[in-house]
């Protein structure tokens, strides 16, 4: 954080109406590298309030600004990242309360729009939300937001009464002096308060001092998503909207050959028939008109040649690459393959995992409008400022004459970190000019169009040391590069298919991870856990084995090589005991555990099964969770418990590719976990005293081995392929 702190620099914004508006900009080094101009108060607020649901007052709408004190009192708080269900829309604005010492029951929140404004200082100022990092890159920019805040109130406050800010203190949205006994309301002081140079070094609170962070709170999105207020991209009503449907090329890179325009036309309520990117798009009075247009259009599509592919031929070619030699991963170290030659080789085993698709329960949607030389859109993206800039590239228009609006996001898990859906609504609301289109997919578009998570295979093989260690273990990977299927510039092995795939934080003699890049002709793209989401499960499982072959359980063998490590081992201990580790299990059952590192945290799972015959029933995961200091505690648990679900479906799931195209068209061919199949969760939260770390992503990296370790204790059987239905096994 050293290089953020210097970049920190936070400034008050004049306000109008009795409002304390401040933003905390990053500038020196080039920390907004978006190379977009800075927005004014006055471009801020009409974005604002082309952004349509809720807008604020036009004198107070000012986006730029993530924080307002009005004159009642009221603090309103702007979130930066995206929703996704991973509770931002609380944490984030928790920050920022906590050192202003707002009274949380007054706190509002609002999304965000498309702002480089609003960038994470750990993108470098790039606005996205992924990779577990939103707490993590924010938390110390909107805290000394809110302490700056609240030392120019205090200032304020001092100065009406005579005395020295340090006989103030603040409580609850308001300066008291308790000599006198005196109090002053923020919304009475908040308009000169803005007007003060703000203090480049507020002081900060010390754990000690917290009311709100660190404790359970109520999450602000909870009544809204409750009573139905909430907007996600698929709810956003405007007057006058009309609604859009689209038809994509069932085979990537195919083009629109020919579609009977005037059989979609005729029919009733239909306005308008566009070629869109990959496919073809209707326009119509609501999404079920849109979607018979397109079946009356009935679009007939051009594959291009050799791209007949099936899932069997990609399994197959991966297989086969693990025999060449790849591109070495960084955190190799010593030759494995000379103490492989010299010593008893104890695992030689290929791992495979298929495409998987996000399946997000909220389809692609966004809404667009395109009027008098101007573009504004609504859309739930994990990249507002790529989303903006999507949209000016779809209708024409310079970047500065789109307005994104965040909205909530029914799931991400990566999907919606692209940008075609968005690119899509544009394109329709194009051919209506003036007139809002909500455009959503359905749900057959959704998983055929997907850009899944890539398939991989993996050979691992290791070699055991005298003392029950580790001598040496290689990995070979093979499979797409996102990175290159993305266009980006890599530099040695693609670290989002190769990353992690040996911890670093074992203790192993020799150590090598090759990725073997085979090009598939599907989209691929980033999936939750990113590289930990394969590669968790190659490793760990990896090492399950080789504890096995030293005659130690996984757990004990786990903990020899993490020795060095004490956070850890506090880990390992921690949910060996809440999961009664050594407490034996009946004929039938049993135990597996799995460790994991990534985004800052420290992870492990401990999965409990029964066999019934073929069906593996998950009776109970234990979680351990070590992110440094959670925010919101709450959050934190509901995070676990939902990536463990996500990654539980990854167990059943894959997405079958037949003549080129991708089979699945609903939820009966793409099983999500059911009620009846998710065990019992028990998480546990741990505070190493390390900086914020990533919450989000963990408990999917971890549940795949940890069950498929837990079915071999209690059968003997080892899971090396995904899904389970390639072992003969069923999810119970």
């Amino acid at each position: 954080m050293s290089a953020v702190d210097r970049r920190v620099v936070i400034r008050c914004l004049a306000a109008t109406g009795g409002a304390l508006l401040m933003r905390a900009s990053l500038e020196a080094e080039g920390a907004l590298a978006t190379g977009a101009p800075s927005r004014t108060a006055a471009s801020a607020a009409e974005a604002t309030r082309a952004a349509g649901s809720d807008p604020l007052p036009p004198e107070d709408a000012l986006f730029d600004a993530y924080l307002r004190i009005a004159q009642d009192g009221a603090t309103s708080i702007v979130v930066p990242a995206a929703e996704l269900g991973q509770g931002v829309y609380t944490s984030l604005p928790m920050l920022v309360a906590e050192e202003l010492d707002a009274d949380w029951e007054r706190v509002t929140v609002r999304l965000a729009a498309a702002d480089p404004a609003f960038g994470n200082p750990a993108r470098r100022g790039v606005q996205v939300t992924g990779g577990s990092d939103s707490v993590a890159g924010y938390h110390e920019m909107l805290r000394r937001l809110g302490a700056s805040a609240r030392e120019a109130l205090v200032r304020v406050a001092a100065q009406d009464w005579g005395v020295t800010p340090a006989e103030c203190r603040t409580e609850r949205s308001a300066v008291h002096h308790a000599p006198s006994g005196r109090q002053l309301d923020y919304g009475r002081l908040a308009a000169r308060a803005a007007r003060l140079e703000p203090a480049q070094h507020p002081v900060l609170k010390s754990p000690r001092q917290f009311v709100l962070l660190g404790s359970r709170q109520r999450r602000k999105d909870t009544p809204p998503k409750c009573d139905g207020s909430a907007r996600f991209g698929a709810d956003l009503r405007l007057p006058g909207t009309l609604f859009g449907a689209v038809a994509l090329a069932p085979i990537p890179g195919s083009t629109l050959a020919s579609f009977d325009r005037e059989a979609a036309l005729r029919r009733r309520g239909v306005h308008a028939l566009v070629e869109v990117d990959d496919g073809l798009g209707a326009v119509a009075d609501d999404t079920w008109a849109a979607e018979q247009a397109l079946r009356a259009a009935a679009p007939r599509f051009l594959a291009p040649a050799g791209r007949g592919e099936s899932s069997a031929r990609i399994a197959a070619a991966l297989r086969v690459a693990l025999d060449s030699p790849g591109v070495v991963a960084d955190g190799a170290q010593g030759d494995p393959e000379a103490v492989l030659r010299r010593g008893t080789v104890a695992l030689d085993a290929v791992y495979e995992v298929p495409l998987v698709a996000h399946a997000c329960m909220e389809p692609m949607a966004a809404t667009a409008r395109v009027a008098d030389g101007r573009c504004e859109v609504w859309a739930p993206s994990q990249r507002q400022g790529a989303a903006r800039e999507a949209a000016a590239q779809a209708c024409g228009l310079t970047v500065e004459r789109v307005t994104l609006q965040g909205t909530f996001c029914g799931g991400g898990f990566g999907r919606k970190w692209e940008v075609d859906f968005v690119r899509h609504a544009v394109q329709l609301a194009a051919a209506v000019p003036g007139r809002p289109v909500a455009m959503t997919w359905s749900r057959e578009a959704d998983l055929r169009g997907d850009f899944f998570r890539a398939p991989f295979a993996c050979r691992v093989r290791g070699a055991l040391a005298a003392d029950g260690g580790l001598a040496a273990l290689h990995a070979r990977i093979a499979g797409p590069s996102l990175l290159a299927f993305q266009r980006r510039p890599i530099a040695g092995a693609d670290p989002s298919a190769a990353g992690n795939l040996i911890l670093p934080q074992y203790a192993i003699g020799a150590r090598r991870t090759e990725f073997v890049q085979r090009p598939i002709a599907q989209r691929i793209g980033f999936w939750r856990a990113v590289s930990l989401s394969q590669n968790g499960f190659f490793g760990e499982s990896a090492i399950d084995e080789l504890a096995h072959a030293a005659g130690e359980d996984g757990l004990a063998f786990r903990r020899r090589l993490l020795a060095h490590d004490a956070r850890a081992l506090a880990v390992l201990d921690r949910v060996a005991a809440a999961a009664d580790w050594s407490t034996p299990l009946p004929r039938g059952r049993g135990r597996g555990v799995a460790f994991s590192t990534g985004f800052g945290s420290y992870h492990a799972q401990v999965a409990q099964v029964r066999l019934d015959g073929d069906l593996v029933r998950i009776e109970r995961v234990t979680c351990v969770h070590d992110c440094g200091f959670a925010i919101d505690p709450d959050t934190v648990v509901a995070q676990m418990q939902g990536g463990i679900i996500f990654g539980l479906g990854a167990l059943v799931q894959s997405v079958e590719v037949a003549d080129g195209a991708a089979v699945p068209a609903n939820f009966d061919a793409f099983p999500v976990p059911r009620l009846p199949q998710v065990p019992r969760i028990d998480v546990h939260l741990l505070d190493s005293g390390a900086p914020p770390g990533g919450v989000g992503e963990a408990g999917t990296a971890a549940i795949l081995p940890a069950v498929a370790n837990a079915v071999f204790a209690a059968s003997g059987r080892r899971i090396r392929r995904l899904p389970i239905g390639l072992e003969g096994l069923e999810l119970g």
